[in-house]
């Protein structure tokens, strides 16, 4: 089941977060799944690509915040200061 949804800046791509916590990463030219970002161990609740659309941040209910470097398919940072879930 979808919880998270954005487009990055140049709408070629689209993240989905599902509430297993993986997030994909959608090529929307291809139609074609491109990437699977797992590093969260609840829900996803927030999604957002930087205007560049290089970095990708998400929420979740585990209550992490996790910054993904979108070309490299990789996690940069996880922000544990949050004592309940992220919200959208």
């Amino acid at each position: 089941m979808k919880e998270g949804l954005t487009w990055e800046s140049m709408g070629a791509q689209v993240a989905v977060g599902y509430k297993d916590g993986a997030i994909l990463v959608w090529d929307m030219v291809k139609g074609t799944c491109e990437t699977v970002l797992k590093g969260h161990k609840g829900a996803i609740t927030a999604l957002a690509y930087n205007k560049s659309g290089a970095l990708l941040a998400s929420g979740s209910t585990d209550t992490n915040i996790i910054v993904w470097d979108a070309v490299g398919e990789a996690g940069l940072y996880s922000l544990r200061a949050h004592r309940d879930q992220v919200p959208s």
